[in-house]
């Protein structure tokens, strides 16, 4: 199983530009995302199919 704790804060801080979570990960990922306290720092973007793309959300 995928660290998505450890996913979610590569891409907060940069150290990495996006992960990708599939339809099948995607109740593994959301137990982690509920609790995660830098939501608003993160954008999902979905996909046809299913897939979420998670960014760094930049601020304007």
């Amino acid at each position: 199983m995928k660290d998505y704790f450890a996913l979610l804060e590569a891409v907060r801080q940069g150290e990495m530009a996006e992960f990708v979570v599939t339809v099948d990960e995607f109740t593994a990922f959301h137990q982690i995302w509920q609790t995660y306290p830098y939501q608003n720092q993160i954008r999902g973007v979905a996909s046809r199919g299913g897939q979420v793309t998670y960014t760094q959300q930049v601020e304007r």
